[in-house]
Formats: C-alpha cells, structure tokens, sequence
C-alpha cells in the first residue's frame, strides 16, 4: 500500500480539477452581513464551515487565515437562510467605537497522560487545565485594534516520561528527535501559570488591501482538524500580515493571497544554549477561485523558518523568503527549514457536499530530476469530505478526514529521513513555544477519523471516532529492528460533544475515551515485551460570548 501512496493525494487533486457533472452548482446571491466566528476551530467555526456547504453563506477563501478576518461572509438571500438552523443574526450598524472583545473561558481536565490539540497558548497536560480570554476592541472606519490577552494554568500532574540523556538537553525534551524540535514532554515539573497577548491585532482594511501587526492563530489550507502547514495548537506568534482583505477578481476569477513575518520563541525545556533562541518565520499562501467552476479552490502555501543571528538577519533576506516558489530551492545559501503544500476545496452547496485536500513536503527537491523521479519524500498529505443534509430546521453532517505525515516510500527505502516538524537546521523545528505549529499529531504521524453531527436551532451534538499512529519514523529508526511491526506507538478514541449557543453566548462540551498503546515507548528498552497500555478521558468545556 505504501508504494501507491504518492498517487493518492494526485488522484484526489485530479478529481477535483476535472469533476464533470458536479461544477453546475452555483453560488448563491449575498446580501446582509452575518456573525463570524470567535476562533479558528470550535462549534460557531463548524457553523459557518457547515452554512457554507448547506448554501448559506458563500465559501469562504480557505488559504492564510485568522479570526478577525473572518467577517466578510454575508448571507445569502437565495439559500433559505431564515429556515437555517444556525446561529445567524444579521448584523448591525453600531455609533460605538469601543466594544468587548469575544470572551471564552476553557477548561479541560485529562486522566492519564496529556492530549493537547487546537487549544491555542493551553498547554491541556495531565489534571486539570484553563485559560481564559477577554478584553476590548476599537473601529474607526478601516482601522481596528484588538487587545485580547488570554491567561493560562495547567496543574501540568506527573505522568511517565522517557528521560532525556543528551547533553546539553533538558530532561524532559521529546527522546526521539531530541536536537531537532522543541517540543518538551512536558513543560516543567509545576504547575505553570503564563500570560500572553493571544488574539490581539493592529489592523487598517482597505478596499483591496489589509495591512497590520498581530499575536493571532493562523491556519493554513481547507483542514478541519489537522492541518499540515499552520493549525491552533501552538499559542499565536507575534507577526506583520498583508493580504488581500476579500478575493481581488480579474478575468480568469478571484485571488486571494496573505503575506507574513513573524517571531518564533523557543521553550524553556530544549537546550541550554541560550544563542540560538530567537527565530523568524515567513509564510504566504495563494489561492485561486477560477470564475468557470464555481465552488473549487486551488491553493498554494509555504512556511519558512530561520535562525536569527545576534547581529539579525537582512531585509533583502526576509523578501527573498517572502517570494520564494513552493516546491523550488531558489533562495540563494539557504539556512532554514520550509514546508510546502498545494491544496485543494470544491464545494457543492446544491448537492450539500465538499470535499478537501493537501499535499505537502517537508524538504524541497534537490532538482527538477529529483522531483520527478522521488515526488514522494518527504511528503504528507490530508483528505476529507463533508455530506451535509437538510432536515426540518435541522443540519445533520457526515465528515471524514485522514492525514498521514509518516515516512514516505523512498525512506523506507533508504533516503535520509526528514521527518515532518523537525530541521537539522533550526533545531527547534516547527513550533513555537515548544508547542507544535502544524498537526498536532506530530513528526511520523497518520491519523484516520470520522463522525456525524446534528445542528439544531439551539446548537450542535455529535459523535466521532479517530485513529492515530504517533512519530512511526522514530519507530523505525529506533524499535523496529527489535520488535519488528508489534510496537506501535498507537491509540483508537471514541468522542462526544455537544455545543449550546444562543445568541451570543455558546456552552459546550466536549468528552473523549482513549486507549492508547506503547505511548513514547517509555517501557521499551529492545529486550522487554510486556505489553504496555493507558486509558486516557478528557473533558474539555468551554464558555464563550461573542458580542
């Protein structure tokens, strides 16, 4: 199967591309402007993802996104919106200036041993752990600021670890690729308290253009749950941006392109050279709605990360990497670490069906021959697909995503292996923090999930299952010449959630059962075969206001 895995996320693409007899469904006419969603994942976040679909609201351009740039979607006067179950009151004019900021108080408390995805600055280890957000907002025609700090505590309670030997690390950085990502097994042995700017902004929108400086989560790409460039897993990274602030349209359709220069952090539990901490990150991404295929996106991103000297790094060196093509080495005496993907969204709200996908490589071709004669290494890839169906002011959603950033075929084989997240280069990796910037699956990692939802007038409950095999390139670099293909790195979960909104404000809760097999290996040692298994519950509750 893994020879062939290359072929698929083409294959997807492809389809995509070519779908014949799906490309008559029509975008609807808009007309009043509707609420956006508080955060980048989350039950309002489905709302809109699920009121797109349905014809609701139009699709959104899924490339470089953050949450205060998601108040342009207006709903759609064709699409029966008054009988959609959603949340949606029309928005209105207001002479106030100043207003609250969304609010969100988030609480999650996790038996045995940390499960930390799309949370933001939280760091949701073993106990209980919280943050909250809140603070205020000011608009003067196209300038707006945000101040928006979010406070966090994690009892962050002991767990099993594997104890790092490395000199020069701390104990508790990640064994397996210890000198080539910060990402710590846990931050410290005490409780940890932190303050930081979280979804605070500077911005002017112009009629073309938004310009502005910001901490905010950024996402990449059409993903639900894991995106491979950019996710909300790590806390929000200061950064300049700009952008178009709405698809620019010219004759062969809409673009929509996002530009930006950020500052990476690193933890406090890597290493112990205090030279080498301060990093920079460039990113973009581009994508194209073509006028002849309504509801297909075609997009391209890339993300670069760089050490930074004590004497700083060149301008002329930050716009080389802001241009730089996907996919192509063109930066003269490159010093950094870059991740690249093509990706991929058709939605069809007449049939209440999208479906989605990514490509991404870890590593750039070496040439044009390697590309065409090794495309698979180091490459991931994610795919998934939404089935939306009407019912009496009720929306009941099927999904499906699947994401693999394990070793590619040409590893296996004997390449030097380049596992996702991780640089030789720039040690930390991609993370910010010591929290990871991509999927929060991790470097090596395959994930497999699936559920339904229902959306009523009230809210949203659902059911999902999801599988994951964790950091398989370590195993093979590390176990499997001991324990061949028996000691996996594995875990199955079931999950419920349900999400009570009503008006501006939203209850939700979310709880998941996990069983999870050889976590980081922590028994293993090549001789010992005594099976080794944890279960693990999380509840996660969240209390939001949206003003």
């Amino acid at each position: 199967m893994e020879k062939h895995s290359v072929v698929i996320p083409f294959l997807f693409l492809l389809v995509l591309a070519l779908g014949p007899g799906l490309a008559a469904a029509q975008s609807p006419t808009c007309e009043t402007v509707v609420r956006a969603p508080a955060s980048l994942s989350g039950a309002r976040s489905d709302y809109l993802r699920v009121a797109e679909i349905a014809g609701v609201v139009p699709v959104l351009p899924r490339g470089l996104m953050r949450a205060s740039s998601l108040t342009l979607p207006r709903r759609c006067a064709d699409a029966g919106a008054d009988d959609a179950p959603g949340p949606w009151p029309t928005a209105t004019a207001s002479e106030s200036r100043f207003a609250p900021a969304p609010a969100r108080a988030l609480t999650t408390l996790t038996s045995d041993y940390p499960r930390d995805r799309n949370n933001g600055a939280l760091w949701a280890g073993r106990g209980a752990a919280s943050s909250l957000e809140a603070g205020v907002t000011y608009r003067q025609g196209g300038f707006a600021v945000a101040l928006a700090p979010v406070a966090t505590y994690s009892e962050n309670r002991a767990f099993t670890t594997v104890t790092t030997t490395r000199e020069g690390f701390s104990p508790l950085a990640y064994p397996w690729h210890t000198a080539t990502i910060d990402w710590p097994q846990r931050p410290g042995e005490d409780r940890v308290f932190a303050l930081h700017p979280g979804q605070s902004y500077a911005r002017f929108d112009g009629a073309a253009l938004s310009v502005g400086v910001s901490t905010e989560n950024l996402w990449i790409g059409p993903a639900r749950r894991n995106p491979i460039l950019m996710s909300n897993t790590a806390p929000g990274f200061p950064h300049l941006f700009a952008g178009t602030g709405a698809p620019v349209e010219t004759g062969v359709g809409g673009f929509d392109a996002q530009l930006i220069v950020g500052a990476l952090d690193e933890s406090g539990y890597w290493d112990d050279d205090p030279d080498n901490d301060r990093r920079f990150l460039t990113a973009f991404s581009l994508v194209w709605l073509p006028r002849w295929v309504p509801g297909l996106q075609l997009g391209a991103a890339r993300v670069y990360e760089e050490r930074l000297e004590p004497g700083g790094l060149p301008l002329d060196r930050i716009a080389l990497n802001l241009v730089d093509v996907p996919f192509v080495e063109t930066v003269p005496g490159d010093r950094g670490n870059e991740i690249s993907s093509l990706f991929a969204r058709w939605v069809f709200p007449d049939a209440g069906f999208e479906a989605y996908g990514e490509w991404a490589r870890e590593e750039d071709p070496e040439s044009l021959r390697d590309l065409l004669e090794e495309p698979g290494y180091t490459q991931g890839y994610m795919l998934g697909a939404q089935q939306v169906l009407d019912g009496d002011r009720l929306w009941w959603r099927l999904w499906a995503e699947l994401t693999h950033l394990g070793p590619s075929t040409p590893v296996i084989r004997g390449r030097v292996d380049a596992p996702y997240y991780t640089s030789t280069v720039v040690g930390q990796g991609h993370t910010h923090q010591g929290q990871l910037l991509g999927a929060w699956i991790g470097p090596g990692s395959d994930t497999q999930a699936l559920g339904i939802d229902l959306f009523h007038p009230f809210g949203l409950v659902g059911l999902y299952g999801e599988r994951v095999r964790y950091d398989a390139a370590a195993y093979y670099q590390v176990w499997s010449r001991f324990y061949a293909e028996a000691r996996y790195d594995a875990e199955i979960t079931g999950g419920a959630r349900a999400s009570l909104i009503a008006g501006a404000f939203e209850l939700s809760a979310h709880v998941s059962w996990s069983e999870r097999r050889d976590r980081n290996w922590v028994t293993l040692d090549g001789v010992n075969w005594e099976p080794f298994s944890e279960k693990n519950t999380v509840l996660d509750l969240v209390l939001g206001w949206s003003p």
